[in-house]
């Protein structure tokens, strides 16, 4: 086994030039970002008695057994809370560990989702700090260097959890805590272009503009789930031609079906005079928001 990692650690640099080259996006996080080899080392200690404790050794074992063992790479984020706290996972990757890791480093991060680090946890760290999230976005790297030098003595909170501040502030507003679901979103529009093949009719533009204020959207209908937002402005007065809404549904072709049962909705999918589409999904307390905004 020993030979095994050193030989992982000599072709490491590849590996994860690769890795990065086939998808991940240009500030998404790597396995080195919520890997620390003195958590890894303290916590297993059957680890240590196996390799030792080099640092590159002991990150050599979780890329390649570590993260398929469900263990723990470090204070910024606990695969087992990951996989407890994130149910619409569960169905995708049953006990497949290092699929979570995955998972939360190329897409459930930007979703602004948890990571239940036990020291730090990138997401609530920059939802909590609007100044940060400014500058940084969800960039794990980023902001766990802004906490350990500047955050940490300036007695910023990084911690998942809610101060009772916090949750007495959140108790007073009408807004509900869930993620954005990026991956059903994109599944939804290959299911709508998919239907406007089917029509005789051109694929549409994935537009990034609409995208943004889809996402903007979905998240304020749980709070009123009608075309017109929760400050009294229609839809249509941002610049969007037609929009199609609906909930519940957690599979993108459930939610793509139901919205072509619903004529209006239908309507829209096929019109060959809407040319861009920007689609988002939101999830909360086990119910999926879906919304698609369409433009000429």
């Amino acid at each position: 086994m020993k030979q095994v990692l050193q030989k992982f650690i000599a072709g490491m640099g590849m590996a994860f030039a690769l890795f990065i080259g086939c998808g991940m996006a240009v500030n998404a996080a790597t396995y080195a970002d919520i890997f620390d080899a003195a958590y890894y080392a303290e916590k297993y200690p059957d680890v240590v008695e196996a390799y030792g404790t080099d640092p590159n050794v002991l990150y050599a074992h979780y890329v390649n057994c570590g993260i398929n063992e469900g263990r723990i790479p470090g204070k910024v984020f606990d695969v087992k809370k990951y996989r407890e706290n994130n149910n619409d996972l569960e169905g995708l990757y049953g006990d497949n560990w290092a699929a979570y890791v995955n998972q939360y480093l190329t897409e459930g991060l930007a979703e602004g989702r948890v990571g239940y680090g036990e020291e730090f946890d990138a997401a609530s760290y920059a939802n909590r700090y609007s100044d940060l999230k400014n500058v940084y976005g969800y960039n794990l790297a980023a902001l766990y260097n802004h906490y350990l030098t500047r955050g940490k003595k300036e007695g910023r909170n990084a911690s998942y959890e809610a101060t009772d501040e916090e949750k007495k502030d959140s108790d007073q507003k009408p807004v509900l805590a869930g993620h954005l679901i990026t991956r059903k979103a994109n599944r939804l529009f290959t299911y709508t272009n998919e239907e406007r093949r089917a029509w005789g009719l051109r694929n549409l533009t994935w537009d990034n503009s609409l995208a943004k204020l889809a996402e903007t959207r979905v998240t304020e209908l749980p709070i009123r789930f009608d075309h017109i937002r929760p400050n009294g402005d229609s839809i249509y007065e941002y610049r969007v031609d037609a929009e199609n809404i609906t909930m519940w549904f957690d599979d993108p072709e459930d939610a793509h079906n139901a919205f072509m049962e619903y004529w209006t909705d239908a309507n829209n999918i096929i019109d060959p005079d809407l040319r861009k589409v920007g689609i988002a999904c939101y999830e909360v307390g086990g119910v999926y928001y879906w919304c698609e905004l369409f433009r000429e």
